[in-house]
């Protein structure tokens, strides 16, 4: 999880579908510039949500990262922000978002199932 860069709440990294990116690389692209994180990007989408953002409201499109790679705080350029390691049953109590609090009790559930 990461906070907003007025560190009011927590989400997740996100922002535009770069021009010639499909919308999982450019969701990985907001994971490695928002989160310091590399990893296995889904190509599915888990699902999405309204942000209001730059005078408007933006869909936000959510694709699951295994992470596999990450930069140590000292490292991170965005420090501004926080970020924390949390279990999805945790993350999904701290983001205000319901829609992302629905998507990562489904994606723990999903988690569940394949490793029983």
């Amino acid at each position: 999880m990461i906070s907003s860069s007025s560190n009011n709440h927590w989400g997740i990294p996100k922002g535009i579908i770069e021009p010639g990116y499909t919308a999982p690389a450019s969701a990985a692209i907001e994971a490695w510039q928002e989160a310091g994180v590399r990893g296995i990007i889904s190509e599915h989408m888990i699902g999405h949500y309204q942000h209001k953002k730059w005078g408007g409201t933006c869909t936000v499109q959510v694709y699951p990262l295994a992470v596999t790679e990450w930069v140590n705080d000292h490292e991170w350029e965005e420090s501004h922000r926080s970020r924390q390691w949390l279990s999805l049953k945790k993350a999904s109590s701290v983001v205000k978002h319901k829609a992302l609090q629905a998507m990562f009790a489904t994606l723990a559930e999903n988690l569940s199932i394949k490793q029983a």
